[in-house]
């Protein structure tokens, strides 16, 4: 563990702060040994790669699934690469109403959410693709939907205001670490050591 007098290097970006991106860029430090204070924040995912370009940053941490992600990554190809990819849970999130609305008819998604929880009891979904989660629990507050997948925590702190209506566990989701320096250099990158390798060792050792 790099000692906490001591500023971190390489230094990583991601969106945030108290975002999912933040909880699981901070879990995948926490793996490599690397200080916290290496960690800084972008507000858009186009900020992250530009942090990357402009040499202001050596890392950029982005989750595979947000909606924003593949667009992106077709338009810096060539400049930015993945160099790395973590696997980890994110922050529970739920599907919260505002306490003032007894039958709540529109209901937030983040695009990233999508099908994480039913909402054929809400007449109108609107699907928002910019922004956070935070966003969403913002937007709820602010009254552009009576209902919204939010973080549960966010919920919680917000009960005077909120009410939980179902509450969602976390996907296991892939998450994506970005440079300006290719890695591969034109084979592949991968785990021996992995599970897909130990399961597929414990299988053939089996036979």
């Amino acid at each position: 563990m790099i000692p906490a007098n001591v500023r971190s290097f390489p230094r990583f970006v991601t969106i945030g702060p108290d975002t999912n991106h933040d909880f699981a860029t901070r879990r995948y430090l926490d793996f490599l040994g690397v200080n916290a204070e290496a960690l800084g924040f972008v507000e858009h995912p186009e900020d992250g790669f530009a942090a990357l370009l402009q040499r202001t940053s050596d890392f950029f941490v982005l989750c595979s699934v947000h909606p924003e992600t593949p667009g992106l990554l077709c338009r810096f190809a060539g400049r930015a690469f993945i160099v790395d990819t973590f696997v980890s849970a994110s922050k529970p999130m739920a599907i919260a109403t505002r306490r003032d609305v007894s039958q709540p008819s529109t209901i937030g998604l983040f695009a990233a959410t999508v099908g994480l929880a039913p909402t054929d009891a809400w007449r109108q979904t609107i699907v928002e693709t910019r922004g956070t989660l935070a966003t969403m629990g913002k937007n709820l507050l602010a009254g552009a939907y009576d209902s919204a997948i939010v973080y549960r925590e966010f919920a919680e702190t917000h009960a005077d205001r909120l009410r939980i209506d179902i509450a969602i566990e976390s996907p296991d989701d892939a998450w994506l670490v970005l440079s300006a320096s290719r890695a591969t250099g034109g084979t592949i990158v991968a785990n021996p050591t992995g599970p897909v390798a130990i399961i597929i060792d414990r299988a053939d050792r089996a036979k």
